[in-house]
Formats: structure tokens, C-alpha cells, sequence
């Protein structure tokens, strides 16, 4: 298994991280794009070509998780690719995505699936569960019989986790807490938890470079927490 980091830049776009939230995963000939934060379609074709891309999974729709859909759905409608994509998102993707173009519809692009949910996709078992945020966000589990790798989406410490946690190797995602709201969590309330690399770090990569209106100060300091920079990619 090989995890790419396109984007970690929380919230927007900034340098030097660049894109926003967006991860390339694959396993063996299977490539599936995470999340699809503005700019991270660009990063993904440096990877892989959309003709190989086999699905995408979105956890929500804040436009820092979905908005660069678009730009698939624009290589693919107008470039006459045949067939259609496995799209597996929340409700919300649909009509955000979907309400940038006026010609031509998502499902004429990709085959949909509603999260949260459970599927076979290529080898991987794909397992959601509904976790707290603004709008309805799901994590991601992705297993084999090999790897188990979940992703939170944006989300708080919250029970629902537990059942999400991995055992073989997990990629936990800690943004900020944007303007005191708790809607996501801090440093702090995600170091002390069990929700981490068999080493005992968490792999933080969404926010590895902060946002100045977010910058955590503690955060730089916690040695249990490990940095993955962009484009990087990590394996168990």
C-alpha cells in the first residue's frame, strides 16, 4: 500500500502545502483519489492518469474535501472518456460538485454511491461510519487482509472512532479549531488518545503546514505527533 499526500493545506489553499485536503491510495494496480481539496487534481495527475484512476471517495462537502471533482468531471464529460467512475460521497457532494457546471450531470461520469456505507471496492473492503462536523462527514476505513488504513474527513474526538480505529497501521486526521467552535479537534485533545500508529505517533497530515489563524504553537512541540509533507508517500 502506498498513501501520496496531494494537499494538507486546512480550510485553503496556502503556501507552502499548496492544495487543500487530498490523498492518493494504492494497492498494487488499484488507485483511488481521498478526498479532492482545491488543487490536489493537479498533484494527482503527476501520479496518475484520470484513465487509471479507478475510484474516488469523498468524505464531505466542504469545498476543501470535494470541490476539485470538478475538474475530473470536466476531463471526463468533455474529453469523451467511456464508462464511468465509482464516486463514493455523502448526499452534499453531489449538489456542491454538481452546481459548477451547467452542462451535463455527475451521474453521467460516475457511478454514485451514498456514504455513509459499506462496499467492496477493487481489493479493498470500504467501511464509513458517520461522524460529527458542520455537515455530514463520514470516515473512511479501508481494509484488506494485509492493511487497514482510516481517515476521520473533519471531525472531534467522538466514540463513533473506536469503531473506525485501525489495528495494522491508521492515518488519523487533527485540524484546529477554527474561531472556538469545536468542529474540529486540537493537538491536544488528539494526542493524548489511542487513535495512533502502532509506534505510537499520530500521522498528522492535513495541517502539517498551519494556516496562520490556526497555528498551534503546542503542536510543533508534541513528539508523539509525526509530520508527512505533501506528495510524500507512506507506507506501513
Amino acid at each position: 500500500m502506498e498513501l501520496t499526500v496531494l494537499g494538507c493545506s486546512g480550510s485553503f489553499g496556502a503556501p507552502p502545502a499548496g492544495a487543500c485536503s487530498g490523498y492518493l491510495l494504492r494497492h498494487g494496480s488499484t488507485a483511488i483519489w481521498l478526498d479532492c481539496g482545491n488543487g490536489t487534481f493537479a498533484h494527482l495527475q503527476e501520479h496518475v492518469g484520470v484513465e487509471d484512476l479507478d475510484a474516488v471517495v469523498i468524505t464531505h462537502e466542504h469545498s476543501d474535501h470535494c470541490v476539485d471533482l470538478n475538474g475530473l468531471f470536466r476531463v471526463r464529460y468533455f474529453g469523451g472518456h467511456p464508462g464511468r467512475i465509482p464516486l463514493y460521497c455523502t448526499p452534499g457532494v453531489l449538489t456542491r460538485v454538481g452546481g459548477l457546471e451547467p452542462e451535463g450531470t455527475l451521474d453521467e461520469v460516475f457511478d454514485i454511491h451514498e456514504l455513509p456505507g459499506t462496499y467492496d471496492l477493487g481489493p479493498f473492503r470500504l467501511d464509513t461510519v458517520p461522524l460529527p462536523h458542520f455537515v455530514p462527514n463520514a470516515g473512511v476505513r479501508m481494509s484488506t487482509s494485509d492493511f487497514v488504513l482510516a481517515y476521520t474527513g473533519d471531525t472531534v474526538p467522538d466514540p463513533a472512532l473506536a469503531e473506525l480505529a485501525a489495528t495494522d497501521f491508521e492515518r488519523v486526521q487533527a485540524e484546529s479549531r477554527a474561531a472556538g467552535r469545536a468542529v474540529h479537534p486540537s493537538y491536544a485533545d488528539m494526542a493524548p488518545n489511542q487513535y495512533r500508529a502502532p509506534d505510537g505517533s499520530l500521522i498528522d497530515a492535513e495541517r502539517f503546514y498551519d494556516c496562520p489563524l490556526w497555528t498551534q504553537p503546542a503542536r510543533a512541540a508534541d513528539p508523539r505527533i509525526r509530520r508527512v509533507r505533501p506528495e510524500a508517500p507512506t507506507a506501513p
